[in-house]
C-alpha cells in the first residue's frame, strides 16, 4: 500500500492525466500528501467513503527538488535546512502544506504548459534535543512558495526561499475596525511574539505564521489573495501582484 503518511494535506482537480476530462463530473481529485520533495501525490475518489486500506488508483512521487531560487539568512546560520524526506531531522521540519493550488501559465515555457503554484511552510522542531543543540527555540514559523508541473507526474519544477508574513499594522486594524477594539487589542497583544533564529530576533516577523488560503484576485487574475494567521490569534489577507509571485519563484531561471 502507497505511503499516505501526511500532514497539512492539499486538494485540486486537474484535466490531465488518467480519464481526467470529466474530474469535476466524476468527483475526481489530486491529494498532495508533501509538497516538498519527494513531491507526493495520489488520487482520491471525493465520491467515496474514506478507506484506510484502499490503495490510490493513481500515485506519483517527484523526486525533484529544484534549488531554491534565493538565499535568506536562516541559510547562513543554520546551513541544513530541509529539501527532503531523508533529511528531514535537521534544523528545520520538513516542508508541510500551507495553502495550494492556484494554476498559471508556465513563465518560461512557451508550449501552453501549466503549473499550480502554493505555498509551504518549515518550522523549527518541538523537541528539546534538536532546538538546544542547535541553540533554537521550537514552533518558530517559515514559508515558501513553491511550483509543480500541472500535468503527472506533477514534477516539482520551482520553489522559493524562506520569507515571514508580517504583523498587521495598528493603523491597519483601526482603519477596517474602527468600532471593534478586539482586532486591534490582539494584535497589541501578541506583538512580542517574534521570530527568533538563533541570536537573531525578526521584530517584523511573528514567531507563528500560517497560510491557509490562497486564490488568484477574482476581478482582475493578476494578484494573488494569501489568507493567514498571525500567531494564532488574528488572521489577515494581502494582496501580491502575479508577476511578482513568478520572479520570486522563478528568479535566476531562463
Amino acid at each position: 500500500r502507497p505511503n499516505t503518511c501526511g500532514k497539512n494535506l492539499n486538494y485540486f482537480v486537474t484535466k490531465y492525466g488518467t480519464n481526467t476530462t470529466t474530474a469535476v463530473a466524476e468527483n475526481r481529485a489530486m491529494v498532495e500528501i508533501w509538497p516538498s520533495s519527494p513531491h507526493l501525490v495520489h488520487s482520491v475518489n471525493l465520491s467515496q467513503p474514506c478507506r484506510r486500506r484502499q490503495s490510490p488508483t493513481e500515485v506519483y512521487s517527484s523526486q525533484d527538488s529544484p534549488v531554491r531560487s534565493f538565499a535568506t539568512i536562516e541559510e547562513q546560520l543554520f546551513p541544513v535546512l530541509i529539501t527532503s524526506h531523508e533529511n528531514s531531522r535537521g534544523t528545520f521540519t520538513r516542508g508541510r502544506g500551507s495553502a495550494c493550488c492556484i494554476e498559471v501559465p508556465h513563465p518560461r515555457l512557451k508550449t501552453g504548459s501549466n503549473i499550480f503554484v502554493g505555498i509551504q511552510h518549515s518550522k523549527t522542531p518541538s523537541q528539546r534535543r534538536r532546538t538546544t543543540a542547535a541553540n533554537l527555540e521550537g514552533n518558530h514559523y517559515l514559508s515558501s512558495f513553491y511550483a509543480f508541473d500541472a500535468a503527472p507526474p506533477h514534477r516539482l519544477v520551482a520553489q522559493s526561499g524562506y520569507f515571514c508574513l508580517p504583523f498587521a499594522k495598528d493603523d491597519v486594524l483601526v482603519t477596517s475596525s474602527s468600532n471593534v477594539p478586539g482586532p486591534l487589542a490582539a494584535a497589541r497583544a501578541t506583538a512580542w511574539r517574534t521570530l527568533k533564529l538563533g541570536n537573531e530576533t525578526f521584530p517584523k516577523c511573528p514567531r507563528i505564521h500560517f497560510v491557509s488560503g490562497l486564490a488568484l484576485e477574482e476581478s482582475h487574475r493578476d494578484s494573488v489573495i494569501v489568507s493567514y494567521g498571525v500567531n494564532d490569534c488574528y488572521s489577515r489577507f494581502i494582496r501580491i501582484p502575479l508577476n511578482q509571485v513568478m520572479g520570486i519563484l522563478f528568479a535566476g531561471q531562463t
